[in-house]
C-alpha cells in the first residue's frame, strides 16, 4: 500500500498503518451523530491498515472495544487548545472531523478559529452531517475551516451542490456516501391497532405541530391509531405548546410524548411496534437519523419533501413523500397507507434491501478507500 504522510511529515510508529484522528461527539448515544460515529468506527477498526484514535468530549466517558478514545474536549473557551494538544501528542496522518453546523454553537466559534487554522498541518477530512446553509458566520467557516479540508464526505446531492455553489468547494474534493445503517433485530410485537412514531429531538423544525394536526383526521378516519412522539425536548416553551395543542384537539388519549434520550432497548421497542415512521421536517436539515433507523428496523416511512428525505425515498422506495408543512396531505397519505397494508409490507421489504446495500460496513469501506488514496 502506498504510504501517505500527514502534512507535518509524521508517520505511525509501525510505519505501515495510517493513523486516523477521529473528532466527534461520542456515546452515550445522545444524538444521531454520536451513534453514527459509534457504528462507523466499529467497522473502520476492522481494517488492519488503519490505526484509529477517537478525540471525544470530556464527558460522558466513552468506550469502543478495540479503539483508543481520548475524552479531552469541552464546548468552551479551551476547545481549540484541548483538541490541538491531543493532535500534537498523537501526530496522526489524517484528521477526520464529524461536522454538525450547531455542534460547537455560535458562542464557541471564536474559540475554534485557532483549531480551524491548525488543521492545515494535516490531511483533513470532514463529513457534513447537517444543512450547511445553517452554518453561522459562513465567511469564517469558508475561509478558516473549509479551505483546510482536503476531502469532504456528504450524504446527499443537496449538500454537494451547496458546498460547491455557496462555499466554492471544487466538486473534485467532494465524495457522496450513503449514511449507513445496521439491520436491527425487531422485538416480538402483538398487534394492538396502528402506531405512528415520530422519533428524534423534539424541535420546531421537526414539524411536530403539523404532525399533530394531521393526526387529528387520522384518528377520526382510522380510530385504532396512536401517535408516539419520542425524543428529548430542550425547549420547555415549545413542549408546552405541543401539549396545549394536543389538549385543544382532545387527543390526550391518542398521543403520547416521551421526553428523554432513549436507550437501545427503548429504541428497539418503539420502532418494532411502529406501523409507520413519520419524518416531517419543515426545512432542509440534512441527513435524518430517524429515517435511517426506520430502515434498520425495516419500517416504512412518510416523509416531508426535504432534499435528503426525497433522495432517500427515491433510492430506497421505502416511503412516501409529502410536501413540507402540508398537514392535510400528510393525514391523507397516512390514512391511505393504514388502509392498504400490502403497500406498507412492500415498502418494508424495500427498506430491508436498502439497508443491506447501504450498510455501515459498505460505508466504512468507501471511507477507508479515500483515506488510502
Amino acid at each position: 500500500m502506498e504510504r501517505v504522510c500527514n502534512k507535518a511529515g509524521k508517520r505511525d510508529e509501525k510505519g505501515d498503518r495510517l493513523k486516523i484522528a477521529w473528532i466527534s461527539v461520542m456515546p452515550p448515544l445522545t444524538d444521531g451523530i454520536a451513534e453514527y460515529s459509534f457504528n462507523l468506527l466499529n467497522e473502520l477498526k476492522k481494517d488492519k491498515r488503519l490505526k484509529i484514535v477517537v478525540i471525544a468530549q470530556k464527558n460522558p466517558k466513552s468506550n469502543i472495544k478495540g479503539l483508543r478514545v481520548l475524552n479531552c474536549w469541552e464546548k468552551n473557551s479551551q476547545i481549540s487548545y484541548e483538541i490541538i494538544n491531543a493532535l500534537e501528542k498523537e501526530k496522526p496522518d489524517i484528521v477526520h472531523v464529524q461536522f454538525l453546523a450547531g455542534m460547537y454553537e455560535k458562542k464557541n466559534l471564536p474559540y475554534l478559529i485557532k483549531l480551524f487554522s491548525y488543521l492545515k498541518k494535516f490531511r483533513t477530512f470532514a463529513t457534513i452531517h447537517s444543512d450547511i446553509e445553517e452554518i453561522p458566520f459562513k465567511i469564517i467557516f469558508s475561509h478558516l475551516f473549509f479551505r483546510n479540508i482536503n476531502r469532504f464526505f456528504v450524504l446527499d446531492e443537496y449538500q454537494k451542490e451547496a458546498l460547491n455553489k455557496k462555499f466554492g468547494i471544487d466538486r473534485s474534493k467532494i465524495t457522496k456516501i450513503p449514511h449507513g445503517c445496521y439491520k436491527k433485530k425487531k422485538q416480538p410485537v402483538k398487534p394492538k391497532g396502528n402506531k405512528l412514531l415520530c422519533f428524534g429531538f423534539i424541535r420546531r423544525s421537526k414539524g411536530i405541530a403539523e404532525i399533530i394536526r394531521a393526526f387529528k383526521k387520522v384518528s377520526e378516519e382510522v380510530p385504532d391509531t396512536q401517535l408516539l412522539i419520542c425524543g428529548k425536548c430542550e425547549d420547555d416553551n415549545y413542549l408546552n405548546e405541543i401539549k396545549k395543542e394536543i389538549k385543544n384537539l382532545k387527543l390526550e388519549d391518542k398521543i403520547k410524548i416521551i421526553n428523554k434520550f432513549l436507550n437501545e432497548q427503548e429504541i428497539s421497542k418503539y420502532f418494532s411496534e411502529a406501523t409507520l415512521i413519520v419524518e416531517f421536517l419543515t426545512g432542509e436539515e440534512g441527513p435524518s437519523g430517524s429515517v435511517n433507523m426506520a430502515t434498520a428496523f425495516r419500517k416504512a416511512s412518510v416523509c416531508a419533501d426535504t432534499a435528503y428525505l426525497s433522495e432517500y425515498v427515491k433510492n430506497s422506495k421505502a416511503g412516501l413523500i409529502v410536501p413540507k408543512k402540508d398537514s392535510a396531505k400528510l393525514s391523507d397519505t397516512i390514512i391511505r397507507l393504514l388502509r392498504n397494508r400490502k403497500e406498507i409490507i412492500r415498502m418494508e421489504k424495500n427498506a430491508e434491501r436498502y439497508c443491506k446495500m447501504n450498510s455501515f460496513e459498505e460505508v466504512a469501506k468507501k471511507i477507508a478507500e479515500e483515506y488510502k488514496k
